[in-house]
């Protein structure tokens, strides 16, 4: 609740009291808050002193969820895809943007076109404000391992204060190395896609 508040009220002052000129003043103190809350679950991470241990005995599904995220998502871009009856090529390389909007802007954009790159930029930002929005939900449905899936290659860094505070530090080192795993995957696949289906707009 406290997060889609503030959400709200982010929107409300954004109508009421500010203009664009703040955008990039924004933009530097959201970096620093970031940092510090990515600080914070280092510390905590650290003061666990079985961290290690866990992650050594998660290896295994260290590599197999963020394999399964991917799998998923180009699944669901291909559904997405055929639903608005978009070509499969931009459908997948739109779901393989794993949240990762800024980075699948620019590919798919190059790759498909302007249009193409907005969409895949709107529809990988909507998968992180649906991780920073609907997290106790999304834990509640699909468990720690189905937040840690949704939030995609962001849950290394902008969606993982969010999975520790709704799932707990225990999950961080897997966040952690799903999300950076996907995070060096988003460009290979989004090549790979257009080096074998083609790109053009």
């Amino acid at each position: 609740m406290m997060m889609i508040l503030s959400v709200l009220l982010g929107m409300l002052a954004g109508f009421l009291v500010l203009d664009g000129h703040h955008l990039p003043q924004l933009d530097h103190l959201l970096e620093w808050v970031l940092a510090l809350l990515l600080f914070t679950i280092g510390y905590e991470v650290a003061q666990d002193g079985s961290w290690w241990v866990r992650a050594w005995q998660d290896r295994k599904r260290a590599i197999l969820l963020p394999l399964t995220v991917l799998l998923a998502s180009l699944a669901g871009g291909a559904l997405a895809g055929w639903v608005v009856r978009l070509p499969v090529a931009q459908s997948l390389v739109m779901g393989g943007g794993m949240g990762w909007y800024s980075m699948s802007a620019v590919l798919v954009g190059q790759s498909y076109g302007y249009a193409a790159g907005a969409l895949a930029f709107l529809a990988n930002l909507f998968r992180e404000l649906m991780v920073l929005l609907a997290a106790p939900w999304l834990l509640r449905w699909g468990g720690a391992g189905g937040l840690i899936g949704a939030a995609g290659a962001t849950a290394m860094d902008s969606t993982l204060p969010v999975i520790v505070r709704v799932a707990g530090s225990k999950w961080a080192v897997l966040s952690l190395i799903s999300g950076m795993i996907l995070s060096l995957l988003v460009p290979f696949i989004t090549l790979l896609v257009v080096s074998i289906l083609g790109g053009g707009g």
